[in-house]
């Protein structure tokens, strides 16, 4: 059996292992010691995924675990200058093998190029990797153009085209599907449109800085930032910095001056774009040129899949709401984590009520706990779930009036794709679980 169908075969056994969220069944145990005081784990394609640890124990061994698709999370130690973390080959994760101090771990973007002298070579999905002997990438087995330097790594949405960031004595540049663009004195990794049709970078020469969109350089700026495509793939927005002050630009035309503005969000099968802005110490969505009303606060612009509603959270001396198009509501001490299901039809958002937290969708409340994860819609858009913890630190998962039982920690949900099952990571004393409820 030649490479190329290996590859395909372990590509279809992940995506319909993630699909059906397969079988319930323990993934992994954590190793000596204790276990970490603080970690943010979440899923990749249904799987437990990404982890972040922090512990004060020198030398701390942190949990190690491992599947049949290849996904694992190897042992690090405090004194490792960048995250440990999980790693999946069927998706946009970079996961490096690294020696450091006699150990051998596995790390993940981000991670400064300049970090990278102890690493022998990145993983990055089936087919690919990267040689750092001679600093090649390696796809399908065939090496690349030698280069001083190899950093950042992306691949298209639709995993079709991979580009990345490359340095030649002084100048960097980024190769975008084998072929190297223009030299900058620094630039940044490739961003791909939905789509995979068009691409852009930040790019600085002398003491400019540009955004180049399929290789055109635009406009000199003193600062930009990370662009932004639309859904179709056709327009390009970032925010830019010219003398003191900042503006949004898109397709090459700046906007409107303020003393900030955040990355702005496009509106799906529109033309519409919204960000936040902050103009005299006061902080206003803006929706295409028009600013909304202005708080002391606002943050998480949010359009629903069907683009029909612009959500965000604005906050004010008489506490945190959420704003849903123009329309205040219920307030809260705290509200984040806007979510709206597939159809757009519904919104749910997590909101603290003294020293409780809830999950809110609409007028409707729910339970309050300690402390809640992020709401997860069910495909169908029919079904709600979450993580929640109560006052004894245990944590559990959530959906309707269903509860799983009681764990030390939950990771980030995942629904079938009918929709009638929730799959979540689960670590139960050191036993780590992949774990599965009805849901319906």
């Amino acid at each position: 059996m030649n490479r190329l169908l290996v590859i395909l075969l372990m590509l279809s056994s992940a995506t319909a292992l993630a699909g059906d969220l397969g079988n319930e069944r323990q993934v992994g145990t954590l190793l000596e010691r204790s276990l970490p005081k603080h970690y943010e784990p979440e899923t990749i394609d249904g799987l437990p995924g990404k982890f972040q640890f922090e512990d004060e124990a020198a030398g701390a061994v942190f949990p190690r675990v491992e599947t049949v698709l290849d996904w694992s999370l190897r042992a690090g130690v405090k004194d490792m200058p960048w995250v440990v973390a999980a790693f999946s080959p069927y998706r946009e994760y970079l996961g490096m093998n690294a020696k450091k101090s006699g150990r051998r771990i596995v790390i993940f973007e981000p991670i400064p190029p300049q970090d990278l002298s102890q690493v022998d070579r990145v993983v990055f999905r089936p087919g690919l990797e990267v040689s750092f002997q001679n600093w090649r990438v390696v796809v399908g087995g065939k090496p690349g153009p030698a280069h001083d330097r190899i950093g950042w790594i992306a691949t298209s949405p639709d995993g079709r085209r991979l580009g990345y960031l490359a340095k030649k004595g002084e100048e960097w540049f980024v190769v975008v599907d084998g072929k190297a663009g223009r030299p900058h004195a620094f630039a940044d990794k490739p961003v791909f449109a939905p789509g995979g049709k068009g691409f852009a970078y930040c790019a600085m020469d002398g003491s400019d800085w540009r955004v180049v969109a399929n290789n055109q350089p635009g406009p000199a700026f003193s600062r930009v930032g990370w662009p932004v495509f639309s859904h179709d793939g056709k327009s390009v927005a970032y925010a830019a910095m010219t003398g003191t002050q900042w503006c949004v630009v898109r397709d090459e035309q700046p906007g409107e001056k303020y003393d900030s503005v955040k990355r702005p969000v496009f509106q799906p099968g529109g033309r519409g774009m919204a960000y936040v802005a902050v103009s005299g110490g006061e902080a206003f969505v803006v929706m295409g040129t028009k600013p909304q009303k202005a708080y002391p606060q606002v943050r998480w612009p949010t359009y629903s899949p069907d683009g029909k509603v612009l959500a965000y959270v604005a906050k004010n001396d008489s506490g945190c709401r959420m704003v849903v198009n123009g329309q205040e509501q219920k307030t809260y001490d705290n509200v984040d984590w806007p979510v709206f299901a597939p159809k757009g039809n519904r919104l749910a958002c997590r909101a603290r009520d003294r020293d409780k937290w809830l999950l809110v969708e609409g007028d409707r409340e729910d339970r309050r706990f300690t402390l809640v994860g992020r709401p997860v819609f069910s495909p169908d858009g029919k079904r709600l779930a979450f993580s929640a913890m109560d006052d004894e630190g245990k944590w559990t998962a959530v959906v309707g009036e269903r509860s799983s039982e009681k764990y030390d920690w939950v990771g980030m949900l995942k629904f079938s794709s009918d929709g009638r099952r929730l799959g979540f990571a689960a670590l139960s004393g050191r036993e780590l679980w992949w774990k599965i409820i009805k849901a319906d």
